[in-house]
């Protein structure tokens, strides 16, 4: 799954800077400005993140080689992390206190919806409901294509009003009987359910991440998301790709692998 998201993300990337060249270039003054910087003071700049590129190199090639699983990948980072900051001089009571008080709320929220998702799993499998929707989907009457689209509309709708985490863990006891009948892909399925929860991000009524941007700069919180809209057709038309073209997803993988 990881190695399965570096293409995606590569081309997800380039579409976006794409975009906001070409909103650059017809429309110059809806673009931020701000003090121009010389070539050589940009590459001077750059030094800073010497150290987190190191880690970022480190942690990719540890996790594709197999020299320690993503989780563990996780535990490196963050100890690579507290190392740079110790070597900068950045490590004060106060910013400890804040990453302690920010990992604990992250980690009850994550327990929590796990305690709660096994709850839900468990209902799912005493009711059979995972096992009667894959047999009324993956039936002769409904094309392989109106299933895929079926299961995106879902994730899409979900995605809008609830946390990504939420929906991943709910939704996958539910659809994963369905994409292993169809004979599908899992790792592609994958791509394409975090594709979806990506869209649901910057989607209202919930799009956390437009709300947190939103507060940080001031911009009117409707402005924010029309601001988004561009990019969530873009996404939209990308996602279209990756499931009409699941060697993207699955080519880099099959080299690791």
């Amino acid at each position: 799954m990881f190695a399965a998201g570096i293409l995606p993300s590569i081309i997800i990337t380039g579409l976006f800077f794409g975009l906001i060249a070409l909103w650059a270039h017809r429309n110059p003054e809806a673009m931020p400005t701000g003090e121009s910087f010389t070539l050589k003071e940009k590459l001077s700049s750059l030094k800073s993140l010497i150290g987190f590129l190191v880690l970022f190199v480190f942690m990719l090639w540890g996790i594709l080689s197999g020299f320690f699983s993503p989780s563990e990948g996780g535990a490196v980072g963050a100890a690579g992390a507290l190392l740079i900051m110790i070597v900068r001089g950045k490590m004060t009571p106060k910013v400890i206190w804040g990453c302690l008080k920010d990992s604990a709320k992250t980690t009850c929220m994550i327990f929590l919806i796990i305690v709660g998702a096994n709850y839900f799993g468990t209902m799912l499998a005493m009711t059979r409901m995972p096992a009667m929707l894959a047999s009324a989907l993956v039936s002769p009457d409904v094309p392989a294509f109106a299933v895929i689209w079926i299961i995106v509309v879902v994730y899409l709708i979900l995605g809008t009003a609830i946390d990504s985490l939420p929906v991943v863990v709910i939704l996958t006891p539910i659809f994963m009987p369905i994409v292993q009948a169809m004979g599908w892909d899992p790792i592609w399925f994958g791509i394409i359910t975090l594709m979806c929860m990506f869209i649901g991000l910057i989607t209202p009524p919930t799009g956390i991440p437009v709300y947190i941007m939103s507060g940080m700069t001031g911009v009117p919180l409707m402005k924010s998301f029309k601001g988004c809209l561009p990019f969530l057709i873009l996404l939209i038309l990308t996602l279209a790709l990756f499931m009409y073209f699941p060697r993207l997803s699955t080519w880099l993988p099959s080299l690791v692998v």
